[in-house]
């Protein structure tokens, strides 16, 4: 299954990234000149300020409901489900609220496929 999240395309550069913005939700598992490997882990209640990230995949591995906010204001309910996978094409700022469950995705930062925004 892929989906992909509706955003504001934007620069990367433009919102702090994720693992600076949120450290304790985006730990940095892998990092080359290629890819960007996050782990995003969180528990009910949690919510994330406004960052980046870039173009990616994103593997969930647990449950959860969250409440995305995207940079233009636009909110949307995103339910996490294991085993989906999403391609994410651009570059995007958002922030989150987990509703439900937990977070437990883990990220693949594709630094190529930025390489126009």
């Amino acid at each position: 299954m892929s989906t992909s999240l509706a955003a504001q395309t934007v620069s990367s550069e433009q919102r702090e990234h994720a693992t600076i913005v949120d450290p304790d939700a985006h730990t940095i598992l892998f990092e080359n000149e290629h890819v960007r490997v996050i782990q995003s882990r969180a528990s009910h209640g949690w919510a994330s300020a406004m960052h980046s990230h870039r173009p990616m995949v994103v593997v969930n591995l647990g449950t959860g409901r969250q409440k995305v906010t995207f940079a233009d204001g636009t909110t949307a309910i995103v339910d996490l489900n294991p085993g989906a996978v999403v391609w994410q094409e651009h570059s995007f700022e958002h922030s989150w609220e987990l509703l439900a469950g937990e977070v437990n995705v883990v990220l693949v930062e594709v630094k190529s496929a930025d390489a126009g925004a």
